[in-house]
């Protein structure tokens, strides 16, 4: 005799397949979200490096200006 449930030949594998085929489904979306989320977050909470744009005239005078004096600045021994 064996225990109800465990005969091969009785059971709906069909069932079963399409549950795994459900739950992976809904793990690789769930991981899909959570990546997408995390990606979000690092770059709103990332360092920005400044934007490619220029300066406003005014600040870019100074710039030039710092850069200038640094260029030309004494070696120190």
């Amino acid at each position: 005799m064996s225990s109800p449930g465990t005969e091969l030949f009785k059971l709906d594998m069909g069932n079963w397949v399409s549950l795994r085929r459900n739950l992976e489904n809904a793990l690789q979306q769930f991981e899909a979200d959570r990546l997408q989320e995390l990606a979000a977050e690092q770059l709103r909470d990332g360092v920005s490096a400044g934007s490619d744009g220029e300066f406003p005239s005014r600040y870019q005078r100074l710039v030039d200006r710092y850069f200038r004096s640094v260029a030309t600045a004494p070696a120190f021994p």
